[in-house]
């Protein structure tokens, strides 16, 4: 799980290769997508771009999101 410093929102992933956006504040999910073809096992905000991530699966890829 990741969480963005700037904003209110936290990351997450599941067993089915989706990514999620949440706002902690509300309990709402404001995103979600097929990221990854395997199990998500981190999600990361970029520390320097609050509008990027960075999410890992067992399908061996790395990937950057904006």
């Amino acid at each position: 799980m990741g969480r963005q410093k700037q904003l209110s929102f936290i990351t997450s992933g599941d067993a089915d290769g989706k990514v999620f956006i949440w706002d902690w504040r509300n309990h709402k999910t404001v995103a979600q997508w097929k990221a990854h073809d395997d199990c998500v096992i981190y999600t990361l905000w970029h520390p320097h771009e609050a509008s990027r991530m960075i999410t890992g699966s067992w399908d061996t890829l790395i990937k950057m999101w904006s």
